[in-house]
């Protein structure tokens, strides 16, 4: 009659030992760490290269597996929202500068959180670059007379990219006649080549011929184009209110008279200022006057 009472003890103790050993310190999530993906750099609308990568540990400093982390981000999108730890502890996410809500990242620091209930979180950083930086725009000479024949100006472009891992590849301008509007223009447009430096910070070249009996007046820098590959999302573009705003030059005057009457009118000779391929700053404020 007695064994009863003592199998009941037995078990009772077995169960409450199984339930000692299941919250037993170390076997929960105690803190959550960076194991990669941090410090990355792209453009406002890219997908960051390295996926983000945390690693959830227990008490004891041991990987847990199957830990379900939450993703969110200040700027852009992560994919998936939420995954689970492997047998190492580590999860991982995709992080795009782009969303769909808000369109493309702005520039500058970003940030990504990684959270573990009762475990924590962990931040990460991400930067916006610009690109293809425009630097300085030169117009030589700004003046030209088309009464008797062909006249040519040359575009000279200053362009950095301040990506480690890229360059820029191809340039153009484009010149909108006085009269232009929208849906009705005449333009001179080249393409820019490589003068001096690198695809990374460079000066850039483009004659513009105007042809005799051109229509006279002021002719605008309308486009001013760099990029590093096809189609629009992989260059930038920089009007001529851009121009205008950064205070550089956009105008090119077209006249049309008799050279014997036509008046003398002085320039900056872009070889005084510009003698080692790539001006200075002090260069640039110079001739942007």
């Amino acid at each position: 009659m007695r064994t009863l009472p003592l199998l009941s003890a037995v078990v009772l103790a077995g169960g409450l030992a199984a339930c000692a050993d299941s919250t037993a310190p170390g076997s929960a999530p105690a803190s959550i760490e960076i194991a990669a993906g941090n410090g990355q750099e792209g453009l406002g609308y890219e997908t960051l290269p390295d996926s983000l990568r945390v690693r959830v540990l227990d008490r004891a400093g041991n990987p847990l597996a199957g830990v379900r982390v939450s993703w969110t981000a200040s700027s852009g999108a992560i994919s998936p929202a939420s995954t689970a730890t492997g047998g190492d502890g580590v999860a991982s996410a995709s992080w795009s500068f782009h969303s769909v809500e808000t369109g493309n990242s702005t520039l500058g620091d970003h940030h990504a959180t990684a959270t573990v209930e009762g475990a924590g979180s962990a931040r990460f950083t991400g930067y916006v670059r610009r690109g293809a930086v425009l630097r300085g725009v030169w117009i030589t000479p700004d003046h030209v007379n088309v009464a008797s024949s062909d006249a040519s100006a040359t575009v000279s472009v200053w362009a950095t990219d301040d990506r480690t891992t890229w360059g820029i590849a191809y340039g153009a301008v484009q010149f909108y006649n006085p009269t232009a509007t929208s849906t009705d223009f005449e333009s001179l447009y080249e393409a820019l080549a490589l003068s001096t430096g690198t695809p990374a910070d460079g000066l850039w070249k483009a004659t513009i011929t105007v042809p005799q009996g051109a229509e006279t007046g002021a002719w605008t820098l309308g486009r001013v184009t760099v990029g590093w590959g096809c189609g629009p999302s992989r260059r930038f573009e920089y009007f001529d209110t851009h121009l205008q705003s950064l205070g550089m030059p956009y105008l090119l005057h077209v006249t049309a008279e008799p050279e014997s009457v036509a008046p003398r009118r002085q320039t900056t000779s872009h070889s005084s200022v510009v003698s080692a391929g790539i001006p200075a700053a002090a260069d640039v404020a110079l001739l942007c006057l």
